[in-house]
């Protein structure tokens, strides 16, 4: 079954490949959405797809990249919308 799931991630989490990370995660999975940094030094990752996959990629949001230090992630699940054809990183 589909979802989507909103993630806002604290910590140190730019500047850390974790966009890049994030997608490359996404890809594999054939997840849709977008990962972006926001001006408060967060990361908002927006992700749709099996519900099974959305939860392995949680997983790797948790672990982060090794140069990331991981703070909070706000965790909301959500009916998909189905408006995204890819996984892209935003700027």
């Amino acid at each position: 079954m589909d979802k989507r799931v909103n993630l806002k991630i604290t910590g140190k989490v730019q500047g850390v490949f974790f966009r890049h990370n994030s997608k490359e995660i996404a890809d594999s999975l054939n997840l849709t959405g977008y990962v972006q940094n926001n001006p408060d030094n967060t990361v908002t990752i927006v992700a749709e797809g099996e519900e099974n996959d959305l939860k392995e990629f949680v997983k790797f949001i948790q672990k982060g990249t090794p140069q990331s230090k991981i703070e909070n992630i706000k965790t909301d699940w959500q009916a998909p919308t189905n408006e995204f054809k890819q996984f892209e990183v935003k700027f």
